[in-house]
């Protein structure tokens, strides 16, 4: 009887184990899942890692964008008047050899409010990117230089020796440097104000990746001397056309960098193409590795139309 019962256990289906048939179907069945799921899971790393990518791309662009249209909408700005043509400085500006013959304060480069384009040079420039543009703006600062009663009227303490200055009034605009506003220009007509230069560019490096391009700002500084000032690094190009007026109708008629045309008819809107690059390549990009963002921006210049 105990031979029986044993034998019926044995040949008792519900006790059997898998049979290596059903094992290794049971096998391939997981492995399946498990390839679909890693499958799944790289492609969804893949499109998180290009997300990202874009999404700081896009951001260093978009902040790059954001310091250039500032500037460019304050070009031209004279405080209590708009006129670039009546700004001048004396003769002591007017000789100083900071960076380059298109940055320094010359008589013409002061008249001019903005410049920009591939003909427009940065001799103090830091490796330079080849076939990209440089813009030059030209203002004076939106608040003015807070004065200080002193025995002698024309000699504000406030005022630094080496830096230069925008003396506004609604006449025209005297630039000078030191702590002695020359005379007849200290009234209560007119406002001392920092005379503002800002150049940018491309250069082929940045502070933290030789080989990783960056926007760049030659601003004037205490001395006074130009000083150059990283802005963001992953901008790769920067172009710039310039809207004209030729019929008078105060609507943009044509677009250009030439200095001649702008000269002839100060430009009314700034056209700003910047190109934002990677910093690590992608073995998916093509053609060269580098993941780019583009943005162009059209800023309208409102003080010259005051």
């Amino acid at each position: 009887m105990r031979a029986a019962i044993r034998t019926r256990r044995h040949d008792d289906p519900s006790q059997r184990g898998f049979s290596l048939v059903e094992l290794m179907v049971a096998l391939a069945i997981g492995i399946f899942l498990l390839a679909g799921a890693l499958t799944v899971f790289q492609q969804t790393r893949t499109q998180y890692r290009a997300i990202e990518a874009v999404s700081r791309l896009q951001e260093s662009a978009r902040y790059a964008m954001s310091v250039l249209e500032n500037d460019l909408r304050l070009a031209g700005y004279w405080a209590k008047h708009s006129q670039s043509g009546s700004v001048t400085g004396i003769p002591a500006v007017l000789a100083l050899a900071l960076c380059d013959p298109d940055f320094d304060p010359t008589p013409a480069n002061l008249r001019t409010y903005v410049a920009g384009g591939g003909a427009v040079t940065l001799n103090c420039a830091t490796n330079p990117r080849a076939g990209t543009d440089v813009v030059i703006i030209r203002r004076s600062s939106v608040d003015p230089v807070p004065p200080e009663l002193a025995a002698d009227e024309d000699t504000v303490p406030d005022l630094v020796d080496g830096v230069l200055y925008a003396q506004n009034s609604y006449v025209g605009t005297l630039v000078f440097e030191g702590d002695s506003i020359p005379t007849p220009y200290f009234s209560d007509t007119s406002d001392t104000h920092l005379l503002i230069t800002n150049a940018y560019y491309v250069s082929n490096g940045s502070e933290s990746d030789p080989n990783l391009p960056s926007l760049h700002r030659v601003s004037l500084a205490a001395g006074p001397v130009a000083q150059d000032d990283e802005i963001i690094q992953g901008i790769e190009s920067l172009t710039v056309e310039f809207g004209l007026d030729t019929n008078g109708d105060t609507a943009v008629d044509t677009w250009s960098v030439d200095p001649a045309a702008l000269a002839a008819d100060p430009p009314l809107a700034a056209r700003v193409t910047l190109v934002a690059r990677a910093e690590q390549r992608e073995n998916t990009v093509v053609p060269d590795g580098f993941r780019r963002f583009s943005i162009t921006k059209t800023v309208y210049l409102r003080n010259e139309r005051r």
